[in-house]
């Protein structure tokens, strides 16, 4: 891969941060949880089980129950699971579509030296650099 087309992978990474930070509060600021809610917690990067849970409870969708009800996830989100990745991404994909809806509480696996410990500093370097390769294809 090119000295380039890694500058220009870094400048839209950078991009995406910035926007995150200016929306942070916003974002993730402390919930205000309205009745009835659903709770979902320690998830641990399964997102197998997310999706389980998702079908048998119902998923956040503005067709089904997202008028009415909030969402709250408890943290532990990413690490123990083989597709953290898709877990964190799916989870604050529904928090920007929904952000009144959508309510995440940090865990203690959301910091970085645990994120190093327990695997998923490693899934997104491996991933990332699997996805810039084949980019370069």
């Amino acid at each position: 891969m090119s000295y380039n087309r890694l500058n220009e992978i870094a400048a839209a990474l950078a991009y995406l941060e910035t926007e995150l930070a200016s929306k942070a509060p916003k974002l993730f600021s402390v919930p205000q949880i309205v009745n009835p809610v659903k709770i979902f917690g320690d998830l641990h990067g399964k997102f197998g089980g997310l999706m389980r849970l998702f079908d048998k409870y119902g998923s956040p969708s503005t067709a089904g129950d997202m008028a009415y009800i909030d969402y709250l996830f408890l943290g532990e989100y990413v690490d123990l699971g083989q597709l953290s990745l898709e877990m964190i991404s799916v989870l604050l994909a529904l928090k920007v579509e929904y952000p009144q809806d959508v309510h995440m509480i940090r865990g203690n696996l959301e910091a970085a030296d645990i994120d190093a410990l327990f695997g998923f500093t490693i899934e997104c370097t491996e991933r990332i650099v699997l996805f810039t390769i084949s980019m370069a294809f």
